[in-house]
């Protein structure tokens, strides 16, 4: 990989990391109706609930 190349990929990264900051600086409050309609099935869990499953 030229020199390049690499900067090009890491300042790609960077924008996306900076794009999703800004994302998150504020909470995200929002309905769920729409989703728990399409996705019934779904079943909210707690952070290490869900790392637990993940780490299994």
């Amino acid at each position: 990989m030229s020199v390049f190349q690499n900067e090009a990929t890491t300042n790609r990264m960077r924008a996306e990391q900076l794009e999703i900051l800004v994302r998150y600086q504020f909470d995200n409050v929002f309905i769920t109706d729409k989703f728990m309609r399409r996705f019934p099935d779904f079943h909210v869990t707690s952070f290490a609930t869900g790392i637990q499953t993940i780490l299994n």
